[in-house]
């Protein structure tokens, strides 16, 4: 058995900082639960979320897979426990992917998030209306 090494420790060669490296457009569901908020299609925001951390110049490249396993780690927590606003979910990714990217002095999040609400139309009809919700987190070491 022949071992690889990682190359994404190793040194870059051409020392360029890159200020965005990371996925984007990753869509999953996220649970909220909030006073006055009911019913399926209310407590389950459809996301599109871009992370991204800043890759030094040192560094030769990013461990793209810690991006997605932040996202799944935070999707089945607001299973266990749903959120309360969709801002804070940005700013807890930005924590865990400065944990998880020990290398990064950056991480942005930017999330859209969809939802259908059913409001009364004037002649008392049910409707289902879309609602985009945006959100974002960037942190810095």
């Amino acid at each position: 058995m022949t071992l690889k090494c990682d190359l994404q420790y190793g040194k870059g060669d051409s020392e360029y900082r890159l200020s965005r490296v990371g996925v984007k457009g990753v869509r999953k569901p996220i649970l909220v639960q909030r006073d006055g908020i009911t019913g399926a299609l209310n407590s389950t925001l459809n996301c599109s979320i871009d992370i991204f951390v800043a890759l030094p110049g040192d560094q030769k490249g990013s461990h793209m897979s810690r991006n997605v396993e932040v996202l799944n780690e935070i999707v089945e927590e607001s299973v266990r426990h749903p959120i309360t606003a969709i801002e804070d979910v940005a700013a807890d990714i930005c924590k865990k992917l400065l944990v998880r990217h020990e290398y990064a002095m950056e991480a942005q999040v930017n999330i859209e998030a969809e939802y259908f609400r059913a409001p009364m139309t004037p002649p008392a009809k049910d409707t289902f209306e879309s609602y985009t919700l945006p959100a974002g987190g960037h942190i810095e070491r």
